[in-house]
């Protein structure tokens, strides 16, 4: 896999990496790391395929073919968490998301089907920030309020220097930005990662690509018909078909199931075994109940118990 940042970003993570005693360009090893120059200045992470094989769907298996490098239709883009509440707050986001798709879709000449990461730095600390000075600004008010305005008469007023962070972190509610979050994951099909500085994005880049690299040979990508399918209660084999049969009973746990399994190697056994009056080994009285209701009952009510 190939992954490509966008120059500027390139050189902006360059520059964190070693705030973090990291090389950038060795960090993602075996990965490739490359840049790529994009008019427009948006932050945009890639992803590329090198690749000798092709799955062939008709016969279920992998074609040779020559060497080539194509574009995943995931991107991701990477933004400050104070950047993006300001972009939620001016309105601003959606353009930049269209922008980044209308960008990505000229380079790999695909319009639709894009997958949209947006991966947000710092910003539960940001957010905390917020709380913290909103609930200063809240304490300070109060304080004010209790005051004694005749106190204050005679003593010089203290004029301080406005804050332009400060005022723009008041304007904001943490609430509102995290449903504003929401709305973009909904309304623009994209999808928030939180990290935490450098390392985390690295971490981060590095698990995705492998399991980004590693789709075509998931046989669950390759036949998407069975992606939404869970475990499979029928069993893989005649033993483990019983023992799931037996676990559809109410109080059969899945080691009650063996051992009835172990000494009735087969429903026939069982149903013989329960239509004598001798009790079943190992097993509980009221899992022997359930079990000779369903398998010798003759009053089909009783399954309605």
């Amino acid at each position: 896999m190939i992954i490509s940042f966008e120059s500027n970003l390139y050189d902006f993570l360059q520059n964190l990496s070693k705030s973090s005693s990291t090389d950038f360009e060795n960090d993602f090893n075996p990965i490739t790391i490359k840049k790529f120059i994009d008019f427009s200045k948006l932050p945009i992470i890639q992803w590329q395929r090198k690749s000798n094989k092709k799955f062939y769907s008709k016969r279920g298996v992998f074609v040779p073919i020559d060497d080539e490098i194509t574009y995943e239709q995931t991107i991701a883009i990477y933004i400050p968490a104070d950047r993006l509440v300001a972009k939620l707050y001016d309105d601003t986001i959606s353009q930049l998301i269209n922008d980044v798709k209308i960008s990505h879709g000229l380079k790999t000449k695909r319009k639709i089907g894009t997958n949209l990461i947006v991966l947000v730095d710092g910003l539960e600390s940001y957010l905390t920030k917020i709380k913290n000075a909103r609930n200063r600004e809240f304490k300070k008010s109060v304080l004010s309020n209790l005051q004694d305005d005749d106190d204050d008469d005679n003593l010089p007023s203290k004029r301080r220097r406005k804050n332009p962070e400060k005022s723009q972190l008041l304007n904001y509610n943490v609430d509102e930005i995290r449903k504003k979050i929401m709305e973009l994951e909904v309304f623009h099909n994209s999808h928030i990662f939180i990290i935490k500085g450098y390392n985390d994005l690295k971490n981060w880049l590095f698990s995705f690509s492998y399991a980004l690299g590693s789709n075509i040979y998931d046989k669950l990508e390759i036949h998407k018909e069975l992606s939404n399918l869970s475990g499979v209660k029928s069993g893989i084999s005649n033993q483990d078909t019983y023992i799931q049969i037996l676990k559809q009973i109410k109080f059969v746990t899945e080691s009650t199931a063996k051992k009835v399994q172990q000494d009735y190697p087969d429903i026939k056994s069982l149903v013989l075994r329960l239509q004598n009056t001798d009790k079943i080994k190992q097993v509980r009285s009221n899992v022997e109940s359930q079990l000779r209701k369903i398998f010798t009952t003759e009053n089909e009510n009783e399954f309605l118990i």
